[in-house]
C-alpha cells in the first residue's frame, strides 16, 4: 500500500507540474539520444541514416541524418565540375535546432548562390574544440574550397567543459608558447546512470523542477572570474588559429561567421560581455587576415518593423535559437557578404 501510495503521489505531482509549469517538460536530450551515439574522438556524433525528431514548447520538427552522418542532404565525395564547395561547421544554430531540414540557412545559401554547394557538418552541442577535430578528421575527404565556422557566445564556456548532457567531450588545453594539447581522449562512453538521468531530466517535469530548484540555491564558488574569462579568450584565439592553419593545409579558405544571440539582436545596447566575446574573435581574424561575416547588424535591422519599430522575432522567445525567419535573414546576409569577398 505504501508503494502504491508513493507511485500515485508522484504521478499526481507530475500531472500538477505539467499543468502549472509545462515548460518544465523538455524532451530535448530524450530526442537527441535517438539519433546521437557515443564517439571516442568527438564525444558524440550522429548515427548515419538515423531519423528522429526534435520537440520543444515552441516547435516540433523531424531530423534526418544522411549516410555520411550529418544533418544534410545526401552528398557525393566528388564535386561536380565548376562547383564551389563550402563546409559549414558549428553547433545547434548551424545544425538547425528549431527548423525543418530545408529551412536551415546552409540549405538556403545553396539556392541563393548558384554554383555553390554548402555541406552542413555541424554538431549540435559542440564547441570550437570539437569543431577543430571535425575539421582535422572528417572534412578533408570532402575537398572543400572554403571552411566556414560559425561562432556562438556559448563556445567560450563550452571549450572549458568536459561534458554535455550524458556525454563526455574532448578538449584542448593551452601549453607554453601558445600551443594546444588535446585532453580527455579517447572519450569514455556515457554510463547508464548518466543516460537515465538525462532522459529523466528531459522527460519528467517533476524531476526537472526539483533539479532546477536545487541548482538555483547557494552554489559553491566557480572559476568564472576574470582569470577564467581570459583563459577562455586565449583558448578561443588559439583554436580558431589552429582551424585557420588546418583549413589552409587542406587548400581551403577559412571564414568565420558570428552568430547573433537574442542579446545581440533585441537589446537597445548590446551588453559589454557579448561585445567583448566577438571583439576577441575579430582581433584574431584581423591579425591573421581571416574574413569575418558579422550577422549582428543584419539581425538588429531585421528585428524591428520598418514603420512602427515593433519587434520582429528572429529567435524563439523561450528556446532562443533562430526561427525560420532568423535562418532566412542569416542566409541572405551571408550570401551577400560571401559574394563580396575578394
Amino acid at each position: 500500500m505504501a508503494g502504491v501510495s508513493l507511485v500515485a503521489g508522484l504521478a499526481i505531482a507530475e500531472g500538477v507540474v505539467r499543468w502549472l509549469r509545462p515548460q518544465m517538460v523538455d524532451p530535448y536530450w530524450r530526442d537527441r539520444l535517438a539519433y546521437y551515439r557515443h564517439d571516442p574522438e568527438l564525444g558524440w556524433s550522429h548515427v548515419p541514416g538515423a531519423q528522429g525528431e526534435l520537440a520543444r514548447q515552441e516547435f516540433h520538427h523531424p531530423v534526418r541524418i544522411n549516410a555520411a552522418g550529418w544533418r544534410d542532404r545526401e552528398r557525393r565525395l566528388d564535386k561536380e565540375p565548376g562547383v564551389f564547395r563550402i563546409v559549414a561547421l558549428g553547433d545547434s544554430f548551424t545544425f538547425g535546432h528549431g527548423v525543418a531540414d530545408d529551412e536551415i540557412f546552409t540549405r538556403r545559401l545553396e539556392t541563393l548562390m548558384p554554383g555553390v554547394e554548402v555541406l552542413n557538418m555541424a554538431l549540435s552541442g559542440s564547441s570550437t574544440d570539437q569543431q577543430l577535430l571535425i575539421l582535422k578528421t572528417r572534412v578533408r575527404q570532402w575537398h572543400p574550397d572554403m571552411v566556414l565556422v560559425m561562432v556562438c557566445r556559448n563556445d567560450f564556456t563550452g571549450i572549458l567543459s568536459r561534458a554535455d548532457g550524458p556525454y563526455g567531450k574532448p578538449a584542448y588545453e593551452l601549453i607554453d608558447g601558445g600551443g594546444l594539447r588535446l585532453v580527455n581522449v579517447p572519450v569514455p562512453p556515457p554510463s547508464a546512470g548518466a543516460r537515465l538521468h538525462a532522459w529523466l531530466r528531459r522527460s519528467s517535469g517533476l524531476v526537472n523542477l526539483a533539479e532546477t530548484a536545487w541548482e538555483s540555491g547557494p552554489a559553491p564558488a566557480a572559476p568564472a572570474g576574470p582569470g577564467a574569462r581570459e583563459t577562455s579568450y586565449a583558448l578561443k584565439r588559439a583554436l580558431l588559429s589552429a582551424m585557420h592553419q588546418e583549413a589552409s593545409r587542406q587548400g581551403a579558405r577559412f571564414v568565420i561567421g558570428l552568430v547573433p544571440s537574442n542579446a545581440h539582436t533585441y537589446f537597445e545596447e548590446v551588453p559589454a560581455a557579448e561585445r567583448r566575446r566577438f571583439e576577441v574573435v575579430k582581433q584574431l581574424a584581423e591579425a591573421e587576415r581571416i574574413p569575418v561575416i558579422d550577422l549582428v547588424p543584419a539581425f538588429r535591422g531585421a528585428a524591428r518593423g520598418p514603420v512602427t519599430g515593433a519587434r520582429i522575432d528572429l529567435h524563439y522567445r523561450l528556446d532562443q535559437h533562430w526561427n525560420r525567419r532568423g535562418h532566412e535573414v542569416a542566409a541572405e546576409e551571408m550570401a551577400r557578404q560571401l559574394a563580396a569577398l575578394p
